[in-house]
C-alpha cells in the first residue's frame, strides 16, 4: 500500500478470470487454424493480403487479452473523496470512481464463499451500498489489506473531515 498526498493506492493482481485465458488461448489458436487453411486457397495476392491481415489482427487481439489478463496490474486508490477502482475486463482497463460520501454500509465478506448448497462468486471482498445498489471491489485483496482499505476509507469519511 502506497501513501499518497489525499489517500492511499493498493496495486493488487488481476483476478486472473478462466474465460478471458480461454478466450485469448482459444483466440489465437483459431485464427491460426483458419489463417493456415485461408493461405492455401488465396488466389491472387490481394485476397492473400486480406487474409493475412484478418489472422493477424485476430491473433493480436487475443495475445493483447492474454497478457493483459496474466500480467497487468489493478487497482484500489482514495484520492481525497473519490474511491478510484481500475479493473481489467478481457484487457481492456475499466475505471469506476465512487464519492465516499454517497457510500453507505460498507462491509468486508469473502470473495467466494458457499450460502448453502450454491457457491456464491461475489466480484470482491469490500461491499458497499451506493446509489441504491451494492458494489463489490478488491475480489483479490487479501483479508488484512482488505480490512485496512476499509479501515482508511471510513477513517476519511468521518464527519469532521467531509466538511472541509
Amino acid at each position: 500500500m502506497q501513501e499518497t498526498s489525499n489517500g492511499f493506492r493498493v496495486e493488487i493482481p488481476p483476478k486472473r478470470r478462466k474465460l478471458a485465458v480461454i478466450f485469448a488461448l482459444g483466440g489465437a489458436l483459431f485464427t491460426g487454424m483458419i489463417g493456415m487453411r485461408l493461405l492455401n486457397r488465396a488466389i491472387d495476392s490481394i485476397q492473400l493480403f486480406v487474409m493475412i491481415t484478418g489472422c493477424f489482427l485476430g491473433s493480436a487481439v487475443s495475445v493483447f487479452v492474454l497478457i493483459g489478463e496474466l500480467f497487468d496490474k489493478e487497482s484500489i486508490e482514495l484520492d481525497g473523496f473519490m474511491l478510484i477502482v481500475t479493473e481489467i475486463v478481457f484487457g481492456i482497463k475499466m475505471t469506476r470512481r465512487f464519492d465516499i460520501t454517497l457510500m453507505k454500509n460498507i462491509t468486508m465478506g469473502a470473495a467466494n464463499y458457499w450460502q448453502g448448497t450454491t457457491y456464491v462468486m461475489s466480484n470482491g471482498r469490500i461491499h458497499f451500498d451506493y446509489n441504491n445498489r451494492m458494489v463489490s471491489i478488491g475480489g483479490t485483496v487479501d483479508e488484512d489489506e482488505a480490512f485496512d482499505i476499509m479501515h482508511r476509507i471510513r477513517k476519511q469519511m468521518m464527519p469532521e473531515k467531509i466538511g472541509k
